[in-house]
């Protein structure tokens, strides 16, 4: 685990022993569920039942200047096919200052959870069992208060990513931004923000390949003086965005906040290739088409052009709340380079009496590869939309226990697979939080 992690953390425990108002709530979770599709294949589809159970207890502590939370979790699931089993552990901790005229804050994440949930949103990829991953991520962030209608917010964000399986690449990732806010009316804000993040993915396995019976090269192999070799890669992007925006309210019930612009990116591969493949082609003088189709020789430094937006509708009401937004970004992935993401999310939600509610979200994604081209690795793998729908039913039965049946459909297609993978999932779930304890000192 990172060195920062463990400070981090030791911080936040230092912190609950000085003087304010502390709270201490334990909570316990069980759910038991049944997917036609646990894997998310298109073919040759897995159906799965398994029971999950989750443990948590979230520790604060409040003052009038400052305050600290630190939320663990460990969950079990089990499932009949013993292959997707699991054991996670999550940590959350924050720790914030308020002055006169501004504040600062800190966030720590940890999750030690498996491929079986993590690829949904990134590779798309489960494999035939769930392997580890684990997560560590450092949010520092500032806000100064300039006038009655300018603030100034920074942050910073580091993460590293670390998979229990070679087809999975580790990466580290980084961001910054700095926003500035002015206020026009009391309904009106107006946003100028930029960006900069860094993405490093580590050296992937040595990749096999052979040129044999390949019909585009069946008239160089009397040049070829290999049958088969390895290579490896890496690659490092850096990007720089700009995003203008505002955010409006009509009313307390309905806000709109939008913010678009553009990022620039410029993507550097580096190929491990120990035999010089790449390095006899080109003495040969030949086609790049044939360099692109003998390893990884086709993958090309690339500068790259990505439109930003970050729009969200929300609306509150007596019973009723309702949020939508779009969101198109580059974000960090599992399959060694940087992505072109764009997703679009619905949430409802309706309290139908003081102990029932019905809650339904929708999201709708499409990833790509940034500054992919034909030639980059067969970046298209990369490619894919999928869609997520829930909807979940609620109930309290008495002050600490409460039930809820969820269901779940899950649609991915995927370009560099033929046909497109559905699943649908249904669970039943208790949750009991009994009482806290609260004192001050």
């Amino acid at each position: 685990m990172p060195q920062w992690i463990l400070a981090t953390a030791g911080l936040v425990l230092a912190s609950l022993a000085m003087a304010a108002e502390y709270s201490v709530d334990p909570r316990l979770h069980i759910v038991t569920e049944h997917n036609d599709n646990l894997r998310m294949t298109e073919r040759n589809q897995l159906s799965a039942h398994g029971t999950s159970a989750e443990a948590g207890v979230l520790l604060r502590r409040r003052s009038e200047v400052d305050g600290q939370e630190l939320d663990l979790r460990l969950r079990s699931t089990q499932y009949n096919r013993s292959d997707f089993d699991s054991d996670d552990q999550f940590a959350r901790g924050a720790l914030h200052r308020n002055w006169r005229r501004g504040g600062a804050l800190l966030r720590f994440n940890v999750d030690r959870d498996s491929t079986r949930d993590s690829e949904i949103i990134d590779t798309g990829d489960i494999l035939h069992k769930s392997y580890r991953r684990e997560r560590y991520q450092i949010e520092p962030s500032a806000h100064y208060i300039l006038s009655l209608r300018q603030r100034i917010d920074a942050s910073l964000s580091a993460e590293a990513v670390r998979y229990g399986h070679e087809r999975y690449m580790d990466y580290d990732y980084g961001t910054g931004s700095l926003t500035w806010t002015w206020s026009s009316s009391e309904r009106l804000n107006w946003f100028v923000q930029g960006s900069y993040t860094h993405y490093k993915s580590k050296q992937s396995r040595d990749l096999g390949f052979s040129v044999l019976n390949t019909p585009p090269l069946l008239p160089l192999l009397p040049l070829l003086p290999f049958e088969e070799f390895s290579q490896s890669y890496s690659s490092r992007s850096r990007t720089a965005g700009l995003q203008l925006g505002g955010e409006y309210r009509w009313s307390e019930q309905l806000s709109l906040t939008a913010m678009a612009g553009q990022s620039r990116t410029r993507n550097r591969y580096r190929i491990k290739d120990p035999m010089e493949v790449c390095s006899f082609f080109e003495q040969q003088g030949l086609p790049e088409l044939y360099q692109g189709l003998i390893g990884l020789c086709g993958m090309e430094d690339s500068r790259g052009n990505t439109r930003l937006w970050n729009v969200t509708l929300d609306w509150t009401g007596q019973r009723h709340s309702f949020q939508g937004g779009f969101l198109s970004q580059t974000q960090p992935s599992a399959d060694g380079y940087l992505l072109e993401s764009r997703r679009a999310t619905l949430g409802w939600r309706y309290e139908l009496t003081e102990r029932a509610r019905l809650i339904a979200d929708g999201l709708w994604g499409r990833n790509k590869a940034q500054g992919s081209s034909p030639l980059q690795l067969g970046a298209h793998r990369s490619e894919r939309d999928y869609v997520t729908a829930r909807v979940r039913y609620q109930h309290k039965l008495t002050e600490h226990w409460f039930v809820e049946a969820d269901y779940r459909y899950r649609y991915m297609d995927r370009r560099a697979v033929r046909g497109t993978a559905e699943s649908s999932a249904l669970m039943l779930g208790i949750r009991y939080t009994p009482q806290g304890w609260r004192w001050s000192r």
